[in-house]
């Protein structure tokens, strides 16, 4: 069964961020780390590692916080992902423009 109308969403919402200053990879997965798009420097076979980031940092401030946002910095990039809703977000940057 496909869901066109998700789809076009999350392509779009992919789409936004990609457009953003200095973003150089966008990944969405489900809360399992089934990558469900990659664009980017972001590789889809990253998205159990990203996901499973997002949602020990969850469990490290508690069910009922906000959830966190998680920074890797490195010297030519930063991710910065967090669990939003039933999704992990994760978006790149180039680490000078963090």
């Amino acid at each position: 069964m496909a869901f066109p109308a998700l789809e076009k969403d999350l392509l779009s919402r992919v789409g936004e961020l990609m457009s953003q200053p200095a973003v150089k990879g966008v990944l969405i997965a489900d809360g399992n780390g089934l990558c469900l798009i990659a664009q980017g420097d972001l590789q889809a076979k990253s998205s159990g590692y990203l996901a499973s980031v997002a949602l020990r940092a969850q469990e490290l401030v508690g069910s009922e916080a906000e959830a966190p946002t998680v920074c890797v910095e490195s010297d030519t990039c930063n991710i910065y992902v967090r669990k939003e809703g039933a999704l992990i977000v994760a978006v790149m940057k180039t680490a000078h423009a963090a």
